[in-house]
């Protein structure tokens, strides 16, 4: 894990005052300047960003489960702060499938998709804000109900939380 983007997912969250458990993704989003339309897309399809003229907007796909599309939404914020550069006069478009997908002119890069997943997982389940509610809360993440009731608390799906724990190093993988 790269320690630099976890540093600027927490950075942000810290600027921004949403540095706490479950992070208000669309205020996120807003205090970017990222317009966030939620609606149904195609098949497969998790969401998009798309930058045009200096404007960006993410697309959501209204069909997923709320875990889902909290996910999916911090992972386009993540394109936004790592991938776009705002002094281009090219437009971006971030076209993310289930399947790790980024699309931009004839140009694909799995390190890009990789580094927006670590983005989104370090905002929406910060290191140091999981540390305090498992010490707080006395669970214990080897335990499913704990690791169901801290996926609650932070909005986020088991899987995804397990994934996150595991690259912290705080659990042992269980599937």
């Amino acid at each position: 894990m790269s320690r630099d983007i976890e540093a600027r997912a927490t950075e942000l969250l810290k600027q921004s005052g949403l540095f706490k458990q479950a992070v208000d993704v669309e205020a996120l989003a807003g205090a970017l300047r990222v317009s966030v339309q939620s609606q149904p897309l195609e098949d497969g399809f998790s969401a998009f960003l798309l930058v045009k003229e200096g404007n960006a907007t993410a697309f959501v796909n209204s069909d997923h489960h709320p875990n889902r599309r909290r996910f999916s939404l911090a992972h386009e914020i993540g394109h936004f702060v790592l991938h776009h550069v705002p002094t281009k006069k090219l437009d971006d478009l971030y076209l993310d499938k289930s399947v790790a997908l980024y699309t931009r002119k004839d140009h694909h890069s799995n390190d890009m998709e990789r580094e927006a997943n670590e983005f989104a997982a370090s905002l929406l389940m910060p290191r140091e804000l999981l540390e305090k509610y498992i010490a707080k809360n006395d669970l214990d993440i080897e335990d499913e109900f704990d690791v169901s009731r801290l996926a609650l608390a932070f909005g986020v799906s088991e899987q995804a939380l397990q994934i996150r724990l595991n690259r912290l190093h705080l659990a042992v993988p269980n599937f």
